[in-house]
């Protein structure tokens, strides 16, 4: 196989990628995998469930997301523990996301979640935080 098309498919996929938002992986998975099954998203449910419980803090990740990055380096930056849910990690990331797109209509990463509670993305939490109620919402003193 010739090596420029190789490259010009590998290219195409990471314009998708972008565009979508999805990692290669998670894209490769929606077109071959199909929709996740109710148990899929039953199961989805108790991982979002069991880390909600854990965790004053949870984000819903994916490792290369730019939006993800900056919102998991707030939150260290203000010195907040905080749980981590990487669906790019995961084999059931894809589900765990369509749960999650379900359940919020939010349809990008990052998940924040303070107190159980869907705070929004990154947009919304830089937000929080420049108005300065993002402190207060995670209990940190200023």
């Amino acid at each position: 196989m010739d090596s420029s098309i190789i490259f010009q498919a590998a290219l195409a996929l990471l314009v998708i990628c972008v565009l979508t938002g999805k990692s290669p992986m998670g894209l490769l998975q929606s077109l071959f995998q199909g929709p996740p099954t109710k148990e899929d998203l039953d199961k989805a449910k108790d991982v979002l469930d069991a880390a909600l419980s854990s965790s004053h803090v949870v984000v819903v990740s994916k490792a290369s997301c730019p939006y993800c990055i900056r919102v998991k380096s707030l939150l260290t930056s203000v010195k907040v523990e905080f749980q981590v849910v990487e669906l790019s990690s995961r084999s059931d990331g894809y589900a765990i996301q369509t749960y999650l797109t379900n359940l919020t209509g939010q349809r990008t990463v990052p998940y924040v979640y303070i107190g159980g509670k869907l705070i929004g993305g990154c947009d919304d939490t830089v937000s929080l935080h420049s108005q300065g109620k993002l402190l207060s919402l995670l209990n940190v003193k200023a």
